[in-house]
């Protein structure tokens, strides 16, 4: 078998008495390199028993750096993983395994440390030097001296950094040199079947895993904690904490990551939200946000290359250990909208804001000027949270939008994560309630990072409100008590006022489908296959009431062209399509009932108001009434609306 090959041995304890700053009393001139960038010997290790004297408790995510390490894995805590007696750590036969394992003999350096639990002898251990480099050159107050002034043990490569090179002489991210098939070859030690995406990958197939950007020194950094060897929101299968990987973001299955070739060119404007790259560069600087300089620098050809991004962790964050981008007030550029509306500064919120307040809004809608007789539908761009939470996701029908629309006095979901809401935190509404979620040991995929307030009770068995901001107000004296069953019970309701929606769309001829552009002229029908009849499958394009229109098949792009024929009732339109818009943002935001259920009801009831007779007149009850044959529906749309008449503005 190959023997593993480790990080060189340099464990000298001779060598203690010479070192200054924490540890001694001579000084040495041989850090001053010219810019600190020419490289310097590589420093001798001098044990992590040295370290210990002055990072005990250097404080990195609110922890003691040396603490954090001696319980995380490269610690070696439980000492089950490769502990071996004193008299093998560095011998053959049968291997060394040193390298990895113990590569500095500090498991000897630390024999006399108390936190080493019950550990029968001195445990293997990952000590500083192994990844920092040695610190001979150190003094406690500059960079540790590795290859490089600054750098990690592994000097950089091309293509590859020095923190890259580090972790994975170790992880290995291809089958080799460790082969899975052999007791050592753990998938803790193991990275390729996870941290890869095939470059051939067929665009619309699943995403294959995480792809590392190897070129940059936080390459294994960006996620993982390297002092407690783990990852808070995604480890491994079997331990505790998969709530990244479980959540939509991380979703190698999710539309929204594998739909398209998020990175090529022609994708530049979707490249913001669909991928991390992208992401990254809008939050650094929203108002000067270029996509034409959004670099994967980890695509080998970017014209053949089929690997995309998830959400990683590093686009929401700076740091390993909770630092969170800060791009300020987000404000929404939808088409035609002046001015461009501006959300509040709600802190990590604005985070989410960036991205859950869609591509198009009510008002672009509006901005159109001409006839709504051959228009194809605006489209909100789905999961439009945000923008329904602060009133801007929907079509208004009243000229006086700031009472019917903005004078929700009673509505407090906004102010979560605000000092208008005490003890819901200060990040905001978004992180308010889909981050305080806590983690359940009976389901290890819920907690904050899988970014639902719904999850498992502590049996595994049911279902319950995990986040804690609900209970802060639906305390049965504020608000009345909001369990599992009154959420659902609202839902109800919710969907039901939808549905009548829906009714009414369809009796104007306007049909919604699960594929875009969302609204047809007749039920979508899955099997049809346009093969040049125009028959099936076509979109609305005349949104007058009474108008309809004629297509033609373009055999050049394998489509049906739209002409006006019957041109409709002038000036109806525009709000047709409102109305549908209205149903399409609310029907892609699953906790619209929730994000604000006030501006629901009014974006609902209005729509409805308006396309049972083309005017504005609270006919929507007698409309239920009339046409609504499912009691349950009809009991608990008017339940949602509440009582006859349009809904309440305060």
């Amino acid at each position: 078998m190959k023997r593993r090959q480790g990080l060189t041995v340099l464990a000298a304890l001779g060598l203690a008495i010479l070192m200054a700053g924490c540890w001694g009393s001579s000084k040495s001139t041989s850090l001053e390199v010219s810019g600190g960038a020419s490289p310097i010997a590589t420093a001798a290790a001098v044990g992590i028993d040295k370290c210990h004297n002055c990072h005990a408790n250097t404080a990195v995510g609110g922890a003691g750096i040396f603490e954090a390490w001696a319980l995380g894995r490269h610690g070696n805590n439980d000492g089950a993983h490769a502990v071996l007696p004193p008299a093998d750590y560095f011998g053959e036969p049968p291997e060394d395994c040193s390298g990895c394992h113990d590569p500095n003999g500090d498991s000897l350096n630390l024999q006399g440390y108390s936190g080493w639990g019950s550990t029968p002898y001195p445990r293997n251990v990952l000590g500083c030097e192994a990844c920092h480099g040695g610190g001979s050159l150190h003094f406690g107050v500059g960079p540790i001296g590795g290859p490089k002034l600054g750098e990690y043990a592994r000097p950089a490569t091309a293509g590859q950094s020095s923190q890259y090179n580090t972790c994975t002489s170790c992880h290995s991210e291809s089958n080799s040199p460790h082969d899975p098939s052999k007791p050592f070859g753990t998938v803790d030690e193991i990275i390729y079947d996870t941290h890869y995406d095939n470059a051939s990958r067929a665009v619309g197939s699943n995403i294959q895993g995480y792809v590392i950007r190897k070129t940059a020194n936080t390459a294994c950094v960006d996620c993982h904690n390297p002092h407690t060897a783990s990852m808070t929101v995604n480890a491994t299968v079997g331990s505790p904490n998969l709530q990244w990987k479980n959540s939509a973001h991380g979703d190698f299955a999710g539309e929204a990551w594998k739909h398209y070739q998020w990175t090529a060119a022609n994708r530049q404007s979707c490249q913001r939200c669909h991928t991390t790259t992208g992401l990254i560069n809008y939050l650094t600087d929203p108002a000067n946000y270029n996509p034409a300089k959004n670099n994967f620098v980890w695509l080998s050809s970017p014209a053949t290359d089929n690997r995309s991004e998830t959400l990683y962790c590093y686009g929401c964050h700076t740091n390993y250990y909770g630092g969170v981008r800060d791009p300020g007030a987000i404000t929404a550029s939808y088409t035609g909208v002046t001015p461009e509306p501006v959300f509040p500064d709600v802190n990590a919120s604005n985070v989410c804001l960036a991205c859950h307040t869609g591509r198009e809004s009510g008002d672009s809608v509006k901005a159109p000027t001409g006839s709504f007789d051959n228009r194809s539908f605006i489209n909100s761009h789905y999961l439009t949270a945000g923008a329904t939470l602060f009133r801007e996701s929907g079509y208004t029908y009243y000229d006086n939008d700031a009472f019917y629309y903005a004078n929700l006095s009673t509505f407090e979901h906004d102010n979560v994560g605000t000092t208008a809401a005490a003890g819901t935190g200060s990040n905001g509404p978004c992180v308010g309630c889909h981050m305080s979620s806590w983690l359940n040991p009976a389901d290890p995929t819920q907690g904050k990072h899988k970014f639902l307030p719904v999850g498992r009770d502590n049996t595994g068995a049911g279902e319950i409100i995990t986040t804690a901001a609900c209970s802060v107000c639906h305390n049965g004296v504020k608000q009345p008590v909001m369990d599992i069953t009154a959420l659902h019970a609202a839902e109800e309701e919710a969907l039901a006022a939808l549905a009548v929606l829906d009714n009414v769309l369809r009796s104007k001829g306007i049909f919604f489908g699960t594929t875009h552009p969302y609204f047809f002229t007749a039920p979508y029908d899955n099997a049809y296959v346009e093969t040049g009849s125009c028959s099936n499958n076509l979109p609305v394009k005349n949104w007058n009431t009474g108008g309809t229109s004629s297509f033609t098949y373009n055999a050049a792009s394998r489509s049906c062209d739209s002409a006006v024929a019957v041109p409709g009732t002038d000036n109806t339109g525009k709000n047709n399509m409102g109305a549908a818009f209205n149903y399409n943002v609310l029907a892609h935001d699953p906790g619209f009932f929730v994000h604000n259920n006030h501006y629901a009801k009014l974006l609902t009831y209005d729509a409805i108001d308006w396309l049972d007779n083309s005017g504005l007149d609270n006919s929507v009850q007698s409309y239920i009434d009339a046409n609504i044959t499912d009691a349950q529906i009809k009991a608990d749309a008017l339940q949602f609306f509440g009582a006859s008449g349009r809904p309440p503005t305060d």
